[in-house]
């Protein structure tokens, strides 16, 4: 019996996205994430030589997560949109 009220107290995955983005809408835009975008150095290539030639791997992956980061936010929040739109 236990059991049966936490699966009802659980939400369905369904709505958590909704609400994750909804909230997500509400508190972003488009001019925030161009921000995040030029803030994080978002648009230059990953792999930047040094002045010395080398490559460095790890600033290469935090600028490609940089990028993810972004990429995840304008989906979020596309997906959002195109979800009103169609309620």
């Amino acid at each position: 019996m236990i059991d049966d009220e936490k699966k009802e107290k659980k939400e369905s995955p369904q709505s958590s996205i909704r609400r994750r983005r909804r909230y997500l809408a509400e508190h972003m835009d488009e001019q925030c994430i161009r921000y995040i975008e030029e803030r994080f150095g978002c648009n230059l290539p990953c792999f930047q030589k040094r002045p010395d030639g080398s490559f460095d791997p790890l600033d290469a992956m935090r600028l490609d997560a940089y990028r993810e980061v972004c990429l995840f936010l304008r989906r979020e929040l596309s997906l959002y949109q195109q979800e009103n739109d169609h309620d």
